[in-house]
């Protein structure tokens, strides 16, 4: 070929891709934004400015990030997986919250509706959560059954120093 190479329409072609956001920096809403300068160009290669090529990276890192969460949310409601506890949850339970309680809360279940689908009572339930009774095993595995988690997330590992 000559010293020049025949320039391809890719920036059309990338702009014509459907997406379900357009990446920040290059928004045409955004003020400022710019289009993706293509510098050269051959049949095996494309030179961008640095800063249009760090913008690219991050967001296919953004893009990345959106597939994990949405597919941890597949998983979850396909009942694969239980959901995640944020910090805030966590820090409930490590102050010694009730893990029934902060699981309900986190799927915005009432004792009412927790305890009907536990086939338990709601007096009970209730009397777990403020932590008065302990609930016996086939109880607790009803509970976290109808929460979607596994029963080691509502039964505290056992203190070996207990007697």
């Amino acid at each position: 070929m000559s010293g020049k190479e025949k320039r391809t329409e890719l920036p059309r072609k990338l702009s014509e891709l459907p997406r379900p956001r357009a990446p920040r920096s290059f928004s045409p809403d955004d003020e400022g934004a710019r289009p993706i300068l293509l510098i050269a160009e051959t049949a095996d290669t494309v030179t961008l400015r640095r800063a249009d090529f760090d913008a690219l990276l991050e967001d296919l890192e953004d893009a990345g990030d959106r597939v994990a969460v949405l597919e941890e949310h597949l998983a979850i409601a396909q009942g694969d997986r239980a959901p995640s506890l944020t910090a805030d949850e966590a820090e409930r339970l490590l102050n010694g919250e009730s893990p029934v309680k902060v699981w309900r809360e986190k799927l915005g279940l009432t004792q009412r509706q927790l305890a009907s689908r536990a086939g338990t009572s709601q007096g009970l339930l209730a009397e777990i959560e403020a932590g008065r009774k302990h609930g016996s095993i086939a109880t607790l595995r009803s509970i976290a059954g109808a929460l979607g988690v596994s029963l080691d997330f509502l039964v505290p590992a056992t203190d070996a120093r207990r007697p």
